[in-house]
């Protein structure tokens, strides 16, 4: 990707060929490819350019 320098097969799973979209891919213990932990803190590393579904978390059934 031109913002991250990284190729997507190395964090994402393209899953449509017809639409180009693609899955973000999961760090062995389950967490996000981009969530980074310095000092026992957490955050987005790509939060600037984060996609739309991670602007929405925390989302439940409930919000419209």
């Amino acid at each position: 990707s031109k913002v991250t320098k990284l190729e997507p097969a190395i964090f994402a799973d393209k899953i449509d060929t017809h639409t180009n979209k693609y899955f973000f891919k999961f760090q062995k213990n389950g967490n996000c490819y981009f969530l980074k932990e310095i000092n026992d803190s957490f955050f987005c590393g790509i939060y600037e350019i984060r996609p739309e579904i991670c602007r929405a978390y925390p989302w439940n059934k409930g919000q419209q």
